[in-house]
């Protein structure tokens, strides 16, 4: 069999060539350095790296201020948002809130995903960010909520940009980019 030789942020990796390739690949992603600065996309922002604070609300109490915040913002039984990329409102219908797509992505910040029904008949999923220290005071970040899947495709990922500290939506297949300064405070 033969061999190739690559290095991976200080580490170097012997990858065997044919079907244990991938074996190797998921293994050096795994073993990858913790504070390189780049991640590759995922669906959904994940949870603050291992060593971070624990967040001060409860991940299940920001779910429920979601399920109410649509409820209260429904009128006629549709929640209303704009979406951008459509340049259209739609009205939509609560299907569920992913209880396995919530998280806390930074100090006072939770990541939240649910499901509507449209009144067009597609189905699309919505992402929300909810902010807070206490279940008292979350408010939902109406102007970062978007428009993530239609009819389940994917519009964008998301990478976690470990330098800056925070989670950046990009085109589908692509990588967060090493920005030189921090853009946000």
């Amino acid at each position: 069999m033969k061999t190739k030789r690559t290095t991976s942020n200080r580490n170097t990796l012997a990858v065997v060539t044919a079907r244990p390739l991938l074996v190797a690949l998921v293994i050096a992603a795994l073993a990858g350095e913790p504070s390189a600065p780049l991640s590759w996309g995922a669906e959904h922002p994940k949870e603050l790296p291992k060593g971070t604070a624990k967040p001060a609300v409860a991940l299940e109490d920001v779910v429920k201020h979601i399920e109410t915040y649509v409820k209260q913002a429904s009128k006629d039984g549709a929640f209303k948002v704009e979406d951008k990329k459509a340049g259209k409102q739609l009205s939509l219908t609560l299907d569920r809130v992913h209880r396995e797509r919530r998280s806390a992505v930074g100090p006072d910040l939770y990541f939240v995903c649910a499901d509507f029904k449209g009144s067009d008949g597609k189905r699309y999923d919505l992402d929300f960010f909810v902010q807070g220290t206490s279940e008292a005071n979350l408010r939902v970040l109406s102007d970062k909520t978007s428009v993530h899947k239609e009819d389940g495709k994917e519009r964008y990922t998301w990478a976690r940009d470990a330098k800056k500290g925070i989670w950046e939506q990009k085109p589908v297949g692509t990588k967060a980019k090493e920005h030189p300064a921090p853009e946000h405070p």
